[in-house]
């Protein structure tokens, strides 16, 4: 594995007038991830294996990655010269249902490569199967190990560290002009591990944090939690969740209590729905800190692609901002392009031809990829009013 040219690989493309859809399905038939190569004359189909949070409080967002896959399944029809067909694997959100969604994919339905998790604690038990299994994995979570080689070399995550997630949230903080701040996490490992970032990026900025709070991962009512933090005298609220419903009640709580800072969130929080569920008055004071910097207006070509090509097969604009939808898309533009250079596709050897690549561009922005930290850097990433969404981009970003 090294690192020895550096070059950017940008998805190409707009949509063939009689594109086809890729076979989609809940189960395949067997292609093994380490053997089969276009170049050996394989006739196999190449399987990915989908894992996501499809039910529970975190369904929506599995739900809306899953939309993203099927958009690129409508351009593409082959990766490594095989038709693509995929196989899907709730992993419930949780270490226990990745774990067995690591399982099943890897073991039984034996995947050329995975999509996902999106989900930290799935995270933390699908990993080390996946690893030790030598599958190529494309995760799309901010979990700190996945993002570092030494600890899963076939994991080629497509979104932020916790690191970096926390060092974005205090961006954020900063573009509201906050001076104490209150943090509000769901108690699951996601949430720990964001929250001992954001603290550490908060120490480093020199903003007070004057409440830390942990909620449950079901929560039906924040009441207490913002009385807390307006107690508090908290200026503005960083939350750490990846529940669209969590915005919800936090908004709630606040106009009932008539209590106005900004409360910041990742992508989740730009939904159109959580948006138009908030009062009125209240809606400005919702802002995205992981919003892709390449759909802030001006947007790149990247997404200006991405948006026409979503309103051609949809029939409208995206229904909520490319953070979340272009992830999943790039993840199937990687595995598409990252198949297409070694001369076989063991992991090894495509691991070795990404990491010599070092960079690949897609909807999201320049994803990084070296023999230290894989994933998205902070530079490509902006703050914004959520508010301010329109047809999967922003404006009004300060």
């Amino acid at each position: 594995m090294h690192a020895s040219r550096s070059r950017v690989i940008t998805i190409s493309g707009g949509l063939a007038a009689a594109a086809l859809m890729a076979t989609s399905a809940c189960s395949s038939s067997p292609s093994s991830g380490s053997t089969g190569s276009a170049s050996s004359g394989s006739t196999k189909d190449f399987t990915v294996g989908v894992m996501l949070t499809l039910s529970g409080p975190e369904g929506p967002v599995g739900q809306l990655l899953e939309q993203g896959i099927n958009l690129w399944a409508k351009e593409y029809k082959t990766i490594d010269g095989r038709p693509v067909t995929f196989t899907y694997a709730d992993d419930q959100g949780n270490a226990n249902g990745g774990a067995a969604a690591a399982r099943k994919l890897t073991s039984q339905d034996h995947v050329d490569a995975i999509l996902g998790p999106f989900d930290t604690d799935a995270a933390t038990g699908a990993l080390p199967i996946t690893d030790a299994a030598k599958i190529i994995e494309v995760p799309l979570t901010a979990y700190q190990p996945a993002h570092l080689p030494s600890q899963f070399p076939y994991s080629f995550p497509l979104q932020y560290s916790d690191s970096e997630a926390g060092t974005l949230a205090i961006i954020g903080a900063q573009a509201v002009h906050s001076k104490k701040l209150a943090i509000l996490s769901v108690a699951s490992e996601f949430g720990t591990s964001t929250q001992t970032a954001v603290l550490n990026a908060a120490k480093e900025a020199h903003i007070d944090v004057v409440s830390t709070q942990e909620y449950p991962d079901n929560a039906t009512d924040l009441s207490t939690e913002l009385s807390k933090a307006e107690a508090a005298g908290a200026d503005a609220i960083i939350v750490n969740s990846l529940v669209n419903s969590d915005y919800r009640l936090i908004f709630t709580a606040m106009a009932a209590l008539d209590y106005r800072v900004p409360v910041i969130g990742g992508s989740p929080a730009a939904d159109p729905s959580v948006v138009a569920s908030i009062p009125a008055a209240y809606r400005q004071y919702l802002w995205v800190t992981s919003a892709a910097a390449a759909a802030i207006k001006p947007v790149t070509p990247q997404v200006q692609q991405f948006v026409q090509q979503w309103t051609k097969i949809y029939g409208k604009a995206p229904i909520t901002n490319v953070s979340t939808l272009g992830a999943s898309y790039d993840a199937m533009s990687f595995l598409r392009w990252a198949f297409s250079g070694p001369d076989d596709s063991s992991a090894d050897k495509v691991e070795n031809f990404v990491v010599s690549t070092n960079n690949f561009v897609g909807v999201q922005g320049k994803y990084t990829f070296t023999s230290q930290f894989r994933g998205l850097l902070t530079d490509q990433a902006g703050t914004a009013q959520a508010a301010s969404f329109d047809g999967g981009t922003f404006t009004g970003v300060k």
